[in-house]
């Protein structure tokens, strides 16, 4: 009888840890079962978000298409002129005006023969000896200059310019010349007679600030190691234009701090320092101090409900 009892004792252990395993693993299945269906949950997410962001990169690229399509059809029709007048049009009948220069433009110490022949709508065409190009040109100046960009590297540039419309905004174009082509190098906008050739390579044209009112700067171009006119840019162009002030408006102490450093008094004079020409202006008050505020819709004085006319009297004295 007592044997009885301790097996049905250890019976009972026995199925009782069994039950106890069961119930473990049944557990450790049901939070494995979670787990996963988070992690499915999870990779759904994942991949509505990579079909969203593949969208967004399926229309960037359809609108990017459809921009190279209309560039591309510009430049087929610009060519399609450029053909129909040399090949159906007599340039001799059209002739508006021509000059004739000789210069050494290679170095090679003889002097080529340069033509500009400008017709009376807007194509011109350039000549150096017997090679010539022809290009198109808003009443265009025939009164074009040699000139050396950087008195160093031996080569001479032809600077054409055009008046554009309304005569209000010239360009001019750069050209080189090699015993075999006419390069085109590079367009500025401005007339050749406002451009200074510093002779190291470099130029430099007046030009009109993009935001708060009309004031001038200086831009300077460069040439590249192609030889091709590029633009240098600058951090701030200077101003140096000195106001009164007829609103107060605060000062930040710098363009990534959003801390006030002090306040323009109205009737004091201050001095309007640089731009980026972008967003934002400097400003150096009398007793020395300086701040920055930015601009936004052009004239706008970010912040406050004032134009830059309502801040400051005599923006335009130098403009």
């Amino acid at each position: 009888m007592k044997k009885f009892y301790i097996i049905l004792i250890v019976t009972f252990l026995l199925t009782s840890c069994s039950n106890n395993e069961v119930e473990v693993a049944v557990e450790k299945l049901e939070s494995d079962n979670s787990l996963l269906k988070e992690q499915i949950k999870s990779l759904e997410k994942e991949n509505q978000l990579l079909n969203n962001q593949n969208k967004e990169l399926v229309e960037k690229n359809k609108s990017l298409n459809e921009g190279i399509k209309k560039k591309d059809s510009k430049i087929d029709t610009l060519k399609k002129e450029i053909e129909t007048f040399q090949q159906h049009q007599s340039f001799s009948d059209n002739i508006k005006k021509t000059k004739v220069l000789d210069a050494d433009l290679n170095n090679d110490g003889e002097r080529e023969i340069i033509k500009l022949e400008s017709s009376q709508n807007k194509y011109y065409r350039l000549f150096t000896n017997d090679i010539s190009i022809t290009s198109i040109g808003l009443n265009v100046d025939y009164d074009f200059k040699v000139v050396d960009i950087d008195i160093e590297d031996h080569v001479k540039e032809i600077a054409i310019s055009e008046w554009g419309s309304n005569s209000k905004e010239p360009k001019t174009k750069f050209y080189i010349y090699s015993t075999d082509n006419i390069y085109y190098i590079g367009k500025i906008h401005g007339h050749i007679n406002d451009i200074t050739i510093n002779g190291d390579g470099s130029l430099i044209i007046p030009a009109k600030g993009n935001i708060l009112y009309s004031w001038s700067y200086s831009k300077k171009y460069k040439l590249s190691t192609g030889h091709m006119l590029v633009e240098e840019p600058q951090e701030l162009y200077q101003i140096n234009q000195k106001v009164k002030v007829l609103k107060s408006i605060p000062l930040l102490k710098s363009t990534t701090e959003n801390e006030m450093i002090a306040a323009l008094t109205v009737g004091e004079e201050v001095t309007l320092l640089s731009s980026d020409n972008k967003k934002w202006c400097q400003v150096e008050k009398a007793n020395g101090v300086k701040g920055w505020f930015e601009v936004e819709d052009f004239d706008k004085i970010k912040g406050t409900e004032y134009t830059a006319k309502d801040v400051f009297e005599g923006l335009d004295n130098n403009s």
